[in-house]
């Protein structure tokens, strides 16, 4: 069973810009790479969840979400640092939708699709859904 820790997506690792729909417009958190790093040398991989109330709004696309993700992606692995897989919950806040946190949908999906020790993995993010969620 793998440990992981998983880690919200806006605020946690790059700069919440609320509704990012520009793939140009990522900035990552300072420290981050580092961070992750030293987990990683602890023996944690890494899994991102994370609420994208902007898809049913029409603000993000699914394309540059996609797009979106696959350079968070790159961007971590010239790091050497490398995601198991990226979660989204495309529902609209008051849904209350078992994929969207604080929920734990997300995580139990990445659960079943990688082996993953709930006991030894742990949920960081910036909001309290994330919280709830882990």
């Amino acid at each position: 069973m793998k440990k992981v820790i998983f880690l919200d997506r806006d605020g946690t690792i790059i700069v919440d810009k609320v509704y990012l729909n520009d793939p140009d417009g990522i900035e990552y958190l300072p420290g981050v790479e580092e961070a992750l790093k030293l987990l990683n040398s602890k023996g944690y991989e890494f899994v991102i969840v994370t609420n994208q109330s902007g898809v049913p709004r029409g603000i993000v696309s699914l394309e540059n979400l996609d797009t979106i993700h696959r350079r968070i992606k790159s961007h971590f692995e010239t790091h050497g640092i490398h995601f198991l897989s990226f979660h989204f919950a495309p529902y609209m806040t008051d849904s209350n939708h078992e994929m969207r946190k604080p929920n734990a949908g997300m995580l139990k999906e990445a659960s079943e699709m990688h082996g993953i020790s709930f006991s030894e993995s742990w949920m960081i993010g910036d909001r309290m859904t994330d919280v709830e969620a882990g």
